[in-house]
């Protein structure tokens, strides 16, 4: 046979060289994926920053912590704690026997017998209500977890269960004390007894006259803002609030404000 008719040399070449190519570039792509640094982790993948960025408001946020971060927020040494303790008194996270019920207890010593409160404190009719009352203020951290109306911040119980299912469950729940935590208990006592009913200090003359001589209220620019007027008079105070009921008046009654002119009321 002549050497022409064997097959050409580079069919068989090309299948060796194609898969050395290939190998040499997923190689290449291994070692450039390999030196590349990891992906930045973003901030939001914190479970608070979600959590935070998904609350609708301080309040929604402070009820899907966990019970423990409540108390240690209770906690905090005045005025952060006690105002804390109150906002959330005031706010929806309660209903209003529930406040009622937390006032009573720190004015009770912290402990009353759920039986007592439900049948003493509340009218009859109401008992659903007082254990909704206190399921709240367990799952806020107000109350020690010993009643088990609540599991977790936040957690809603079906009509069954929260009041108290059947005979034996809601006897052993009629027989528990409901106690404040003392974290929350410390906070309101200081609360109430304070005579300040703002968590921050009140700011003295002297201190917004030091205030203005130190030259930090200057604007921008070097340009001076413009003195802030004195508070007003009594008498100021008096004839401002006249001339508004005055005008109150006039707009009752459908008549002009110049009627009223050399008029004392």
């Amino acid at each position: 046979k002549s050497v022409g008719s064997g097959p050409p040399p580079s069919t068989k070449r090309g299948k060796p060289n194609e898969k050395s190519a290939s190998a040499v570039a997923s190689g290449s792509s291994k070692a450039v994926a390999a030196a590349q640094p990891p992906p930045h982790t973003d901030a939001s993948s914190d479970p608070q920053e979600i959590l935070l960025s998904t609350s609708a408001s301080l309040f929604e946020y402070l009820e899907r912590l966990p019970k423990s971060a409540l108390r240690r927020i209770y906690a905090l040494p005045p005025p952060r704690g006690p105002a804390v303790a109150a906002a959330v008194l005031r706010s929806s996270c309660l209903t209003d026997m529930a406040r009622q019920c937390a006032l009573r207890l720190v004015a009770c010593g912290g402990a009353f017998g759920v039986e007592n409160i439900v049948g003493g404190w509340i009218h009859r009719h109401g008992r659903r209500d007082a254990l909704l009352a206190l399921r709240r203020m367990e799952a806020m951290g107000i109350l020690e977890p010993n009643l088990g109306l609540a599991t977790r911040p936040g957690e809603d119980v079906d009509g069954e269960e929260a009041d108290g299912g059947d005979d034996d469950k809601r006897a052993k729940l009629m027989a528990k004390d409901a106690r404040l935590t003392p974290e929350f208990r410390e906070s309101m006592t200081l609360y109430l007894s304070t005579s300040s009913s703002s968590p921050w200090p009140i700011i003295t003359r002297d201190q917004i006259d030091a205030h203005k001589k130190s030259g930090v209220a200057d604007g921008k620019d070097g340009e001076k803002e413009k003195p802030s007027r004195d508070p007003p008079t009594r008498q100021e105070l008096e004839a401002y609030t006249q001339s508004s009921w005055d005008s109150v008046l006039h707009f009752l009654v459908g008549s002009d404000d110049n009627d009223g002119k050399g008029m004392n009321g």
